[in-house]
């Protein structure tokens, strides 16, 4: 049984979040079947650097 690894809270709590969802195809591109389910899932937080004088 594989470990799952500790989920760190890196980022400071007052910092705004966006989900981004990006949606599944409806048929597999190399048969064409439409018979697809889902078999995980990947969250991945990620920072936004906006350069000094750019905002």
């Amino acid at each position: 049984m594989r470990k799952r690894p500790i989920q760190r809270n890196t980022f400071l709590e007052h910092l705004s979040r966006e989900r981004v969802v990006i949606a599944a195809p409806g048929a597999c591109d190399c048969c064409g079947g439409t018979r697809l389910r889902k078999l995980g899932e990947d969250v991945t937080p990620t920072l936004k650097v906006v350069p000094l004088g750019m905002s």
